[in-house]
């Protein structure tokens, strides 16, 4: 009978891989970036699925953003530039140079 740990996981469960078994988890961990092989086993096991978090996305979102950002600072500059000309003239210039 187990003596129960002061913890909240205190039930030990042991497994035995063949080397090719262990490299196959150990490739799948770093792919997944998982801290440890507990949080991987515990994930496969209970959930049947580790999450893995792809930001990759959100980097490239937010190179997109920083580009608009710079494409407003531009027309800003440009249009403080030609602030002596009238309205028609900057609205063609303006046009211009967004094509």
């Amino acid at each position: 009978m187990q003596k129960r740990e002061n913890r909240k996981r205190y039930i030990q469960k042991l497994i035995r891989l063949t080397p090719e078994e262990d490299r196959q988890i150990k490739t799948a961990m770093a792919q997944m970036g998982v801290p440890s092989f507990q949080y991987y086993a515990k994930n496969q096991l209970v959930q049947g699925k580790v999450v893995q978090i792809d930001f990759s996305e959100l980097k490239d979102l937010r190179v997109a953003i920083n580009r608009v950002g710079t494409n407003i600072n531009q027309i800003a500059k440009h249009a403080n530039e030609i602030k002596g000309l009238r309205q028609r003239k900057w609205h063609k210039s303006l046009t211009i140079y967004l094509s």
